[in-house]
């Protein structure tokens, strides 16, 4: 799994948890509400039932004490402060038909005019409002036209009492205080079940956060172990780490082999039994933790086997707390480096010989050049002796045969420079041809050239090219015998990336 797909399914968790939150807040936000709409609504109901009762429970009481010989104006004022005594009543009044305030329960406020003035016709329900008082509180008013004695006059009904205001307004005010105050706790409460949720929210992303980076940590630290351990297992050296005993306690498939131990076996392996702990280093290593760096030894993996030369660096393995447990091995086959070194000291020798050839030439070409200008010389005085003129073309033909063995040293210790240069390959086959012919026919061969003529010209050495393919005609010549045929040929190869050019024969 890719970790990017790794990081999404592990965060799918996560997001749903968020999401159930949030949508369990905006259940417990909707039914809060809900409830604080209905239980608003029920409290006006109540208070607006309440004080309905209230009203007429005054009316009847002041039908009531109007009947009583000692009823007047006070008598309402005194009832009013009686009624007013209850902690859900904040307040009773009339209003007078002119706007006034003609009873309450607070004298002082007697001849004030009403900020209120509600229009209630007799027969009506009362009519009601809610009020917010400076102080913040809420009081609910509730008013009706004060009928405590019939109005109308007539036959078989009462006197009018004079103090029965039969056209003033009664107001009732109802403290909505004890609903706030449960209005509040019940908010208290809302918050107090959305910080919870919130908290749980929280408290469990969080936890699953840490669970999934520790996941991630682990994924992440296997995946590194792996790729480590598939690297160690890739080295072209060999690798051991050792405890403080020298036992084998990891390594890769390429220190077993160096040393010849059998994988199977090398776990918990005693490396003293293959490697001389104290040429090696490492029991100075495991003892104060000095590293041993590139030191060269000779193990022998089998007796009857060579010596295989190896190199060794050892560093110590330390804890923490700078206490050592134990080493690293980094063992390196030095044996096709020996080998290498041991071509180049033949190839420094054999370069020595050549400059020793190249002098040696040199020195002897010059008395050769004497030699044949003298024997040249004598083949032209002898010319009338036949037989003393045969052993100076011996000479001659002997000095040049030396000569061209003494070209062939000197190409060989300094090879000529190669000079590249587009060259036409049909005149450099026919050229080369050229230079046989005579020989062929002489011997009655054949030579046929076979080469394509839209090769046009390519960048080779000219002279390096004709020497080659004049040595194998030369050696064809030798080869075949008389009617035998001899092919020369050239074509390009491989898309236009190779020219293939050579020769062929059918002799033996």
């Amino acid at each position: 799994m890719k970790m990017h797909q790794l990081k999404r399914t592990l965060y799918f968790p996560a997001l749903s948890i968020i999401a159930a939150a949030a949508i369990l807040l905006g259940f417990t936000g909707y039914s809060t509400y809900r409830n604080l709409d209905r239980a608003e609504k029920r409290a006006v109901e109540n208070a607006y039932r309440q004080g309905s009762m209230l009203l007429r429970a005054i009316e009847s009481g002041t039908r009531a004490g109007m009947h009583m010989p000692m009823w007047g104006d006070d008598s309402v004022r005194r009832l009013f402060a009686e009624i007013a005594k209850d902690n859900d009543i904040s307040y009773v009044y009339l209003i007078t038909p002119s706007g006034e305030l003609s009873h309450h329960n607070v004298p002082s406020l007697k001849g004030y005019t009403a900020l209120w003035k509600p229009t209630v016709l007799p027969g009506e329900k009362a009519v009601s409002r809610m009020r917010i008082l400076h102080d913040g509180s809420r009081v609910f008013d509730l008013a009706k036209l004060f009928e405590p004695m019939p109005i109308a006059r007539g036959k078989g009904v009462p006197m009018r009492h004079p103090h029965e205001h039969n056209e003033d307004i009664l107001v009732v005010g109802l403290s909505m205080r004890g609903y706030d105050q449960s209005k509040v706790d019940d908010m208290h409460h809302a918050y107090l079940m959305a910080a919870i949720i919130l908290a749980l929210g929280t408290g469990t992303f969080f936890f699953l956060y840490v669970i999934q980076n520790y996941y991630l940590v682990d994924v992440t630290l296997k995946q590194t172990q792996d790729y480590t351990r598939e690297v160690v297992r890739s080295m072209a050296d060999g690798l051991i780490s050792l405890d403080l005993e020298g036992c084998v306690v990891a390594h890769n498939p390429r220190a077993a082999k160096i040393l010849g131990i059998d994988p199977s076996v090398i776990e918990g392996y005693s490396l003293k039994d293959s490697l001389d702990f104290d040429k090696t280093g490492i029991r100075k290593t495991l003892s104060n933790g000095k590293p041993t760096l590139n030191r060269e030894i000779q193990v022998f993996r089998e007796p009857h086997e060579d010596a295989i030369p190896l190199s060794l660096s050892v560093t110590p393995i330390k804890g923490s707390a700078g206490n050592i447990s134990g080493a690293v091995v980094l063992i390196k086959d030095l044996s096709k480096i020996k080998r290498l070194e041991g071509k180049l000291k033949r190839a420094e020798t054999l370069a020595a010989v050549g400059q020793m050839a190249a002098s040696l030439a040199h020195e002897i070409r010059n008395p050769l050049s004497s030699i044949k200008g003298f024997a040249q010389l004598l083949k032209g005085a002898l010319k009338d002796k036949p037989e003393t003129n045969e052993y100076a073309d011996l000479m001659v033909g002997e000095v040049e045969r030396i000569n061209s063995v003494i070209e062939d040293l000197l190409f060989f210790s300094r090879p000529a420079e190669t000079k590249m240069q587009p060259v036409d390959i049909v005149n450099l086959c026919n050229r080369c041809v050229s230079l046989v012919l005579a020989d062929a026919k002489s011997k009655g061969i054949k030579i046929t050239k076979q080469v394509e003529p839209e090769i046009g010209s390519i960048d080779l050495d000219e002279n390096q090219m004709t020497q080659a393919l004049l040595n194998m005609l030369l050696n064809a010549l030798d080869a075949v015998r008389s009617n035998q045929q001899i092919i020369i040929f050239a074509g390009i190869k491989e898309n236009g990336s190779l020219l293939r050019i050579g020769v062929e024969d059918n002799g033996t």
